[in-house]
């Protein structure tokens, strides 16, 4: 083998085998329906600590890294939640759990701390489509939410 011919296959080694290493690790990404109407079913509903604002829904769309991968973005999540009631939509950012098994907890929360919230798949059972049930609770807004009509998709 020529010189040029080693270095070349050293270079795609070191090149493919970093991506391979990455291209295995999981994603999870919760999405409740975003579509707020007043059937209580068709998105996440969300209790406020102080009043209630007469539009109780919310909704989300959140991506993470699995926390066990192999990677610098191990564990990191991003994404956005809306609280309608309220008119807040933010980007947030956070990280990301797994304890029990496939019971995922995304700790997220908003640049200029409007939104502070943990978000929880409630049953390691994951079904297809918008089938699954996902918790909230917030300090920021304060309150606690349910939404049972939640995409929760592993991937990887």
């Amino acid at each position: 083998m020529t010189r040029s011919r080693f270095l070349s296959a050293v270079l795609f080694l070191l090149c493919v085998a970093p991506a391979a290493v990455y291209a295995g690790s999981e994603q999870i990404i919760f999405s409740n329906t975003d579509n707020p109407n007043p059937a209580p079913n068709q998105t996440g509903v969300f209790t406020y600590a102080g009043t209630q604002p007469q539009d109780p829904f919310f909704g989300f769309w959140i991506w993470c890294e699995d926390p066990e991968a192999n990677n610098p973005y191990a564990g990191n999540c991003h994404g956005a939640m809306y609280f309608y009631g309220i008119g807040l939509t933010k980007g947030v950012s956070g990280e990301v759990t797994e304890d029990p098994d496939g019971v995922y907890h995304m700790d997220v929360k908003s640049r200029d701390g409007k939104v502070n919230c943990t978000l929880w798949n409630d049953s390691p059972i994951l079904t297809r489509g918008l089938t699954n049930l996902v918790n909230v609770i917030c300090t920021k807004p304060a309150g606690t939410g349910t939404s049972p009509n939640t995409l929760v998709q592993v991937t990887g």
